[in-house]
Protein backbone atom coordinates (compact mmCIF):
# COMPACT_ATOMS: atom_id res chain seq x y z
CA UNK A 1 0.00 0.00 0.00
CA UNK A 2 0.85 2.95 -1.02
CA UNK A 3 1.99 6.23 1.23
CA UNK A 4 0.09 9.61 1.12
CA UNK A 5 3.49 12.26 0.94
CA UNK A 6 3.12 14.52 4.09
CA UNK A 7 5.63 17.51 4.86
CA UNK A 8 5.38 16.90 8.63
CA UNK A 9 8.31 14.73 8.06
CA UNK A 10 10.04 17.06 6.39
CA UNK A 11 9.24 19.59 9.38
CA UNK A 12 10.54 17.48 11.71
CA UNK A 13 14.15 16.91 10.58
CA UNK A 14 14.60 20.13 9.91
CA UNK A 15 13.68 20.83 13.20
CA UNK A 16 15.90 18.25 14.50
CA UNK A 17 19.22 20.14 12.53
CA UNK A 18 18.26 23.60 13.54
CA UNK A 19 18.11 22.32 17.65
CA UNK A 20 21.56 20.32 16.25
CA UNK A 21 19.94 16.72 17.08
CA UNK A 22 20.79 15.47 13.63
CA UNK A 23 23.98 14.57 12.53
CA UNK A 24 22.68 13.84 8.94
CA UNK A 25 23.47 16.84 6.30
CA UNK A 26 19.86 18.72 5.65
CA UNK A 27 18.41 17.55 2.31
CA UNK A 28 17.54 20.39 -0.49
CA UNK A 29 13.82 21.44 -0.22
CA UNK A 30 11.49 19.52 -2.10
CA UNK A 31 8.83 20.47 -4.52
CA UNK A 32 6.22 20.27 -2.59
CA UNK A 33 7.57 22.16 -0.10
CA UNK A 34 9.13 25.02 -2.58
CA UNK A 35 5.08 25.16 -4.04
CA UNK A 36 3.95 25.89 -0.48
CA UNK A 37 6.29 28.08 0.30
CA UNK A 38 5.48 29.91 -2.68
CA UNK A 39 2.02 29.80 -1.86
CA UNK A 40 2.54 31.72 1.59
CA UNK A 41 4.46 34.63 0.05
CA UNK A 42 1.66 34.67 -2.85
CA UNK A 43 -0.99 35.05 0.06
CA UNK A 44 0.73 37.51 1.89
CA UNK A 45 1.25 39.70 -1.11
CA UNK A 46 -2.62 39.23 -2.41
CA UNK A 47 -3.25 40.41 1.45
CA UNK A 48 -0.84 43.12 1.02
CA UNK A 49 -2.64 44.30 -2.24
CA UNK A 50 -6.26 44.33 -0.70
CA UNK A 51 -5.29 46.50 2.52
CA UNK A 52 -3.17 48.95 0.09
CA UNK A 53 -6.46 48.91 -1.83
CA UNK A 54 -9.26 49.82 0.94
CA UNK A 55 -6.40 52.14 3.07
CA UNK A 56 -5.71 54.38 0.00
CA UNK A 57 -9.58 54.91 -0.43
CA UNK A 58 -9.88 54.95 3.23
CA UNK A 59 -7.06 58.16 3.57
CA UNK A 60 -8.13 60.10 -0.01
CA UNK A 61 -11.55 60.14 1.45
CA UNK A 62 -11.12 61.18 4.88
CA UNK A 63 -8.59 63.81 3.35
CA UNK A 64 -11.04 64.97 0.62
CA UNK A 65 -13.96 64.89 3.40
CA UNK A 66 -11.78 67.37 5.91
CA UNK A 67 -10.38 69.84 3.26
CA UNK A 68 -14.18 69.84 1.96
CA UNK A 69 -15.84 70.35 5.71
CA UNK A 70 -12.90 72.84 6.38
CA UNK A 71 -14.01 75.34 3.13
CA UNK A 72 -17.31 74.43 2.59
CA UNK A 73 -18.60 76.76 5.97
CA UNK A 74 -18.05 80.20 4.29
CA UNK A 75 -18.67 81.87 1.26
CA UNK A 76 -14.94 83.16 1.00
CA UNK A 77 -14.10 80.05 0.05
CA UNK A 78 -16.20 79.22 -2.97
CA UNK A 79 -12.80 79.31 -5.10
CA UNK A 80 -10.95 77.43 -2.73
CA UNK A 81 -13.84 75.06 -2.69
CA UNK A 82 -14.33 75.03 -6.51
CA UNK A 83 -10.78 74.03 -6.77
CA UNK A 84 -10.40 71.55 -3.74
CA UNK A 85 -13.52 69.67 -5.54
CA UNK A 86 -11.85 69.62 -8.98
CA UNK A 87 -8.45 68.25 -7.51
CA UNK A 88 -10.41 66.04 -5.23
CA UNK A 89 -12.38 64.28 -8.17
CA UNK A 90 -9.20 64.06 -10.56
CA UNK A 91 -7.55 61.98 -7.45
CA UNK A 92 -10.54 59.78 -7.55
CA UNK A 93 -10.15 59.29 -10.77
CA UNK A 94 -6.41 58.51 -10.16
CA UNK A 95 -7.79 56.15 -7.44
CA UNK A 96 -9.71 54.04 -9.05
CA UNK A 97 -7.07 53.42 -11.71
CA UNK A 98 -4.74 52.38 -8.58
CA UNK A 99 -6.94 50.45 -7.54
CA UNK A 100 -8.04 48.86 -10.67
CA UNK A 101 -4.38 48.00 -10.87
CA UNK A 102 -4.32 46.44 -7.27
CA UNK A 103 -6.95 44.58 -7.83
CA UNK A 104 -5.38 43.27 -10.99
CA UNK A 105 -2.33 42.47 -9.02
CA UNK A 106 -4.33 40.09 -6.86
CA UNK A 107 -5.78 38.15 -9.46
CA UNK A 108 -2.86 37.52 -10.95
CA UNK A 109 -1.39 36.09 -7.34
CA UNK A 110 -4.78 34.19 -7.06
CA UNK A 111 -4.17 32.87 -10.72
CA UNK A 112 -0.94 31.48 -9.08
CA UNK A 113 -2.08 30.18 -6.18
CA UNK A 114 -4.48 28.06 -7.88
CA UNK A 115 -2.00 26.56 -10.07
CA UNK A 116 -0.22 25.97 -7.02
CA UNK A 117 -3.28 24.23 -5.54
CA UNK A 118 -3.77 22.19 -8.60
CA UNK A 119 -0.15 20.89 -8.59
CA UNK A 120 -0.02 19.97 -4.99
CA UNK A 121 -3.05 17.86 -5.39
CA UNK A 122 -1.80 16.47 -8.98
CA UNK A 123 1.26 15.76 -6.44
CA UNK A 124 -0.95 13.37 -4.09
CA UNK A 125 -1.67 15.84 -1.72
CA UNK A 126 -5.18 15.74 -1.86
CA UNK A 127 -6.62 17.47 1.23
CA UNK A 128 -5.49 20.61 -0.71
CA UNK A 129 -8.84 22.85 -1.00
CA UNK A 130 -9.06 25.76 -4.16
CA UNK A 131 -9.65 28.96 -2.77
CA UNK A 132 -12.62 29.89 -3.79
CA UNK A 133 -12.75 32.61 -6.55
CA UNK A 134 -14.64 36.32 -6.47
CA UNK A 135 -17.43 37.48 -8.90
CA UNK A 136 -15.85 36.95 -12.64
CA UNK A 137 -17.41 39.80 -14.06
CA UNK A 138 -19.11 42.57 -11.86
CA UNK A 139 -17.95 41.72 -8.07
CA UNK A 140 -17.39 44.32 -4.95
CA UNK A 141 -13.58 45.15 -6.16
CA UNK A 142 -15.78 46.35 -9.43
CA UNK A 143 -18.39 47.64 -7.46
CA UNK A 144 -15.72 49.95 -5.63
CA UNK A 145 -13.78 50.86 -8.76
CA UNK A 146 -16.75 52.03 -10.36
CA UNK A 147 -18.02 53.76 -7.57
CA UNK A 148 -14.96 56.14 -6.93
CA UNK A 149 -14.35 56.56 -10.73
CA UNK A 150 -18.16 58.07 -10.59
CA UNK A 151 -17.39 60.07 -7.46
CA UNK A 152 -14.38 61.39 -9.12
CA UNK A 153 -16.42 62.72 -12.57
CA UNK A 154 -19.23 63.72 -10.16
CA UNK A 155 -16.82 66.00 -8.10
CA UNK A 156 -14.79 67.47 -11.02
CA UNK A 157 -17.70 68.43 -13.10
CA UNK A 158 -19.42 69.91 -9.18
CA UNK A 159 -15.95 71.78 -9.41
CA UNK A 160 -16.13 73.21 -12.49
CA UNK A 161 -19.59 74.16 -13.28
CA UNK A 162 -20.53 75.44 -8.93
CA UNK A 163 -20.19 79.42 -8.51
Amino acid sequence: MRQKPTLTDSEATRRRHAEGTSSVVPEKPTRAELLIEQYKLLEDRRKYFGSQFMQTIGGVGAILSILIGLLGGKSDNATLLRFALLIGGIAFLLLAYLCYRLGRRQDDCERVMHEIERTLRSMGYEIIEEMPTGALIFGARKAIIVSLGALGVSLAIIGLIRR
